[in-house]
């Protein structure tokens, strides 16, 4: 029965996100900037009917002068595709320019298999998942927001991070001791990681901070700092707690099972038990930062600029936090072995 009505609930949510992501496609008046939909191509005139805003209804023409034959850079337009534009009354007659795709319906596809296959093979489990990437969105939103309106970004980060952490954890463990080890093992593996960074940000030669295209310029250096030791925070973060929680459930049980074990013992025995999660999540790590400068170097490399040359002033920041975050990978370990033992002698844990 329960498998029964668990198909129903996935064919309701299924048919719920199929709506969702129609509705995508006719969605033109949530937004305020003009939305215009190709009506008809002459050589290199589009024809919009503009589909939203004060000049819902109307037609414009617009000139696109395309240089790039591998469309890297242009698009090839086509009849019926939705696009951003710019457009302005000039007398009697409109004029504006292409600014971009809309391409919200592909997102909203996209995140609608996700949530259907995390439900579907993550059950219970999978819909707390959701409910921490929304919270986790929600922080990251208010974060932006709160830096926009002038407070540090390195105090707004280390305060997300506590939040995140914190809730993530008891969204998905729930209130409990293994919790609060896991918890205490991120926050303390962070700290560190923090303070290593600290050092190499603050008393290394000026980083090339004009090679990142994120940075407000001008920019000041101090900030650009703050900037980057967030950066490397958060992401040595979401590699942290994985392991973290793998090792205090791992040391509870062998706590459980051999109370009188030796601290050295007890770590070797998790350091084999967390041998193929830690190459894994480093290995992750390692792509993860890779693959962000696959485009910037082949295209540096491609007009002549060394691969050295590439690596030293685009490739310092993905290096620094690819390290940074196996580091905290590899050194969660002995710091949740040391606060699970701390937090499950064999007298506490009867008594709790």
């Amino acid at each position: 029965m329960k498998g029964h009505r668990r198909i129903v609930i996935l064919i309701i949510l299924a048919a719920i996100l199929v709506a969702v992501f129609v509705a995508s496609l006719y969605d033109q008046e949530l937004y305020k900037t003009p939305i215009g939909r190709v009506a008809s191509i002459n050589g290199n005139k589009v024809q919009f009917e503009i589909l939203n805003g004060e000049y819902k209804g109307k037609y414009i023409e617009i000139k696109h002068d395309t240089k790039d034959k591998n469309l890297v850079y242009d698009n090839r337009y086509k009849v019926n595709i939705k696009y951003f534009l710019n457009v302005s009354l000039q007398g009697e007659k409109l004029k504006g320019n292409i600014l971009d795709q809309k391409r919200d319906s592909q997102v909203v596809l996209l995140a609608g298999i996700l949530i259907l296959l995390i439900i579907a093979f993550g059950k219970r489990s999978g819909v707390f998942t959701l409910v921490g990437i929304l919270v986790n969105l929600c922080i990251y939103i208010v974060t932006i927001k709160l830096y926009i309106i002038g407070i540090p970004i390195l105090f707004l980060s280390l305060f997300a991070m506590l939040i995140v952490t914190s809730l993530l954890l008891i969204m998905i463990s729930g209130l409990s001791r293994e919790t609060a080890v896991a918890i205490i093992g991120t926050l303390m593996t962070v700290c560190i990681i923090g303070i290593i960074t600290f050092l190499i940000i603050y008393f290394s030669p000026r980083l090339p901070y004009d090679y990142l295209d994120f940075l407000p310029e001008p920019f000041n250096v101090w900030d650009a700092n703050n900037m980057l030791l967030s950066q490397v925070l958060i992401a040595s973060l979401g590699a942290t707690i994985d392991i973290a929680v793998t090792v205090s459930s791992a040391t509870k049980e062998m706590i459980v099972v051999h109370p009188h074990m030796s601290r050295g013992r007890l770590l070797k025995s998790i350091g084999v038990i967390s041998e193929d999660v830690t190459g894994l999540m480093i290995n992750v790590m390692f792509f993860v930062n890779v693959a962000p400068l696959l485009s910037t170097m082949l295209l540096s490399m491609k007009n002549d600029i060394g691969f050295l040359t590439v690596l030293d002033n685009h490739g310092f920041f993905y290096i620094l936090r690819f390290l940074t975050g196996a580091i905290s990978i590899v050194m969660a370990i002995p710091l949740t072995v040391i606060v699970a033992t701390v937090a499950w002698k064999k007298k506490n844990y009867q008594g709790s």
